[in-house]
Order: structure tokens, then sequence, then C-alpha cells
């Protein structure tokens, strides 16, 4: 799913999917913003993070150095694929 909407967003947005620990994230090619996806019943505050969101969370801030990490799911991306698409969407 998050490589379809790499395909299908790249001309008004490029992007890749990019390995965060146990979990996928899609992350703007200029690193300005990311979207972690995780599981649909898992909470999207980075103040209620679990281990795994928090070592997904890490590694994009700390070893990619992206500038914005926000968090979502597979049912989100699978249904709503244009709210994962304004998480990435950031003013630079």
């Amino acid at each position: 799913m998050a490589d379809l909407f790499v395909r299908a967003y790249s001309s008004a947005l490029p992007c890749h999917v990019e390995r965060a620990g146990a979990l996928l994230a899609i992350v703007r090619d200029d690193l300005q913003a990311s979207v972690i996806l995780g599981h649909p019943l898992w909470l999207h505050s980075p103040a209620f993070l679990n281990e795994t969101q928090a070592e997904a969370f890490d590694i994009l801030r700390s070893d990619l150095r992206v500038s914005e990490v926000r968090f979502s799911d597979l049912y989100v991306l699978d249904r709503m694929h244009a709210q994962v698409f304004g998480l990435l969407h950031v003013s630079s």
C-alpha cells in the first residue's frame, strides 16, 4: 500500500518508503516530513507512543534527520490516503 501511495502521489509530492525499525514510513524526498504507518488501534499522538512507534520515530528524526515525523496507520492509508498526503504536506 505504501508503494502504491508513493507512485500515485509522486508528481505532486516526491517521496519514498523507508523502513524505520519494525515499521514502514513514507518520507518526503526533501526530508521535510514523514508519516510512520502503524497498527490501526495504535494512537497517533506523540505523547502516547508504544515502543515500536518510539523506535521508528527516533530512527527518522535522529538517524535520517527528518524534520517532521507524524503518525498514521494502514487503515487510513488504504481508505483515506488523502489524509496521509495532508500529513506529508508542510510549508517549506
